[in-house]
């Protein structure tokens, strides 16, 4: 296959696989790639919306990957093959390699194809692999259920299926190292239609240089936090038109939290009191609520109240505690790097 080549029924091959990385990199810069979808719309719980603008941009810094992720790529990586010849084995359909593709009429549409299915009797397809720690397991649904693809995942499946033009699409995870299972999802011409839409969008203000509104998102936190450590004491002259709606919109928020947090609170008393000392509280033969005694331990109570078997149940031990006094003072720098930025309204 050579780039330019029609290889699905609506994409053309942009990229071969093994192409290196910083030339494969450069080429998911050139539009919306499957994996960008579910941060689009606010469903990445790692990468937000402004990250993926940025990166699009050229405009991300070179953030070094932390150990954890670069060695869950890395063995995500070396379990695709057996992945992909395991999906082979028990269905068997062949499946090839083929690099990066873009959608014909609309060359901006990405999709990275693990797989192409060969030989489905349902006609073209893909395969989509994952591999996931067993922390994840309970986000995956019994094997051949479609509804058991979690979110992220489908959205990104169902982005290939928009590109290719395939009708259907296959889904193989590999959870804890032992446990494999197999999706198919069908194409869903609704959602690839609100999906797209949603997409051009955001990739007209790639083009146009418009970044997307922040939103209040983790994800978002923590790109902001690594883009801007702080100098310390410096001061920053903004907007008042803007900062001080934004302030204003803030503390009204806070005493809106105080005050459903507090009807919450005395909602859940008044459902105690009901209670009294059972457990359990149902309704025609319905499990309505709980109020089990299983939460944390009140070790400062039990310490206050019972001191004798407190005594009794306290062994010494030696447990390891990094000195940030001492590090402060002898590298305050240092120190300071690694504590993390604060907001706090005058």
């Amino acid at each position: 296959m050579k780039p330019g080549q029609k290889v699905t029924p609506t994409a053309i091959l942009l990229a071969t696989a093994g192409q290196p990385e910083d030339e494969w990199l450069e080429l998911r810069r050139t539009g919306i790639g499957g994996s960008d979808v579910a941060a689009l719309l606010g469903m990445d719980p790692y990468t937000s919306p402004a990250e993926v603008y940025l990166r699009k941009r050229g405009e991300l810094p070179d953030f070094p990957d932390s150990p954890a992720l670069a060695r869950a790529a890395r063995w995500g990586h070396l379990h695709e093959d057996l992945i992909a010849a395991e999906f082979a084995r028990a269905t068997g359909l062949r499946t090839r390699r083929i690099g990066l593709i873009c959608h014909q009429a609309e060359p901006w549409r990405l999709a990275s194809l693990d797989r192409q299915v060969l030989g489905c009797p349902d006609g073209p397809c893909g395969l989509e692999i994952k591999n996931r720690s067993a922390w994840k397991a309970s986000e995956w649904g019994p094997s051949g259920d479609p509804d058991g693809v979690p979110d992220r995942e489908a959205l990104q499946t169902h982005w290939y299926l928009g590109v290719t033009g395939f009708g259907h699409f296959h889904v193989g995870v590999l959870i804890n190292g032992n446990d494999d299972r197999y999706y198919r999802l069908e194409a869903d011409q609704a959602l690839a239609k609100e999906v797209t839409a949603i997409a051009a969008e955001f990739w007209q203000r790639v083009l146009d240089g418009t970044p997307p509104p922040l939103d209040g998102s983790d994800a978002t936190a923590g790109l902001l936090d690594r883009l801007w450590q702080g100098d310390a004491g410096s001061e920053q002259v903004v907007d008042p038109v803007v900062a001080r709606p934004l302030l204003s919109e803030r503390d009204a928020l806070a005493e809106q939290i105080a005050e459903l947090a507090e009807r919450r609170a005395r909602c859940e008393n008044q459902l105690k009191a009901l209670l009294r000392d059972k457990e359990v509280a149902v309704a025609d033969g319905e499990v309505l609520y709980t109020w089990r005694q299983n939460s944390t331990f009140r070790q400062r109570q039990f310490a206050e109240e019972q001191p004798e078997l407190a005594a009794r149940y306290t062994h010494l031990t030696e447990v390891p505690k990094l000195d940030t006094r001492a590090l402060a003072a002898d590298k305050p720098e240092t120190y300071r790097a690694y504590r993390a930025r604060q907001f706090r309204a005058a």
